[in-house]
């Protein structure tokens, strides 16, 4: 099975379905949209078909509006959930709302067995390398979903995290500077 995606560019009116995802057995997509309007995906692996590591995030790209998917990878660096069996994990994924930055935020996993060690990593490319990692919850910790905070709001330059475990739902709230944990940011970008 492959996955599609549908978008719509007059506010809901009309649905538009992309051509399929470019490898099978994917799903629970997240995917965010860049300073230059390319799309970044980045996919769970529920069934590996290519012999490559089913334990890793796949990834692609669409530079033409998301019609199409390009420049498929398995990333070096994203778990797709814990990492003694192949079946993968729903992720967040948030675009940081900094005007010319590509700042990403990634939500997982971070673990050898079970669902435990959640865990955001940062990337400061556009989703081309993820050299940050923190871990949010040392305990359970499934599906995932990330959100920044809107501008002009009391949620502005905040980031919420809803994720599941053992207790139900539950939500961390934190910003950029907690996640830096005293690193200068400027270190990371032009």
């Amino acid at each position: 099975m492959q996955c599609i995606v549908m978008y719509s560019d007059d506010g809901g009116k009309t649905w538009i379905a992309s051509e399929p995802f470019p490898a099978y057995g994917t799903g629970e997509a997240a995917i965010v949209e860049l300073s230059n309007g390319h799309l970044y995906y980045n996919s769970r692996r529920h069934k590996s078909t290519d012999g490559k590591n089913p334990r890793m995030r796949y990834i692609a790209w669409s530079y033409d509006g998301g019609e199409t998917w390009e420049d498929l990878s398995i990333s070096e660096e994203l778990p797709d959930g814990d990492q003694d069996r192949d079946y993968g994990l729903m992720a967040g994924l948030v675009r940081l709302p900094i005007e010319g930055h590509d700042i990403l935020l990634y939500s997982n996993i971070d673990s050898e067995s079970g669902r435990k060690n959640g865990a955001v990593w940062l990337s400061f490319n556009g989703g081309k390398s993820w050299p940050l990692k923190k871990i949010v919850d040392k305990g359970t910790f499934a599906y995932s979903s990330l959100i920044a905070g809107r501008k002009g709001t009391a949620s502005e330059g905040l980031l919420f995290l809803l994720y599941e475990s053992d207790l139900g739902a539950k939500i961390a709230r934190f910003n950029l500077a907690w996640l830096l944990e005293g690193l200068n940011l400027t270190d990371y970008i032009d």
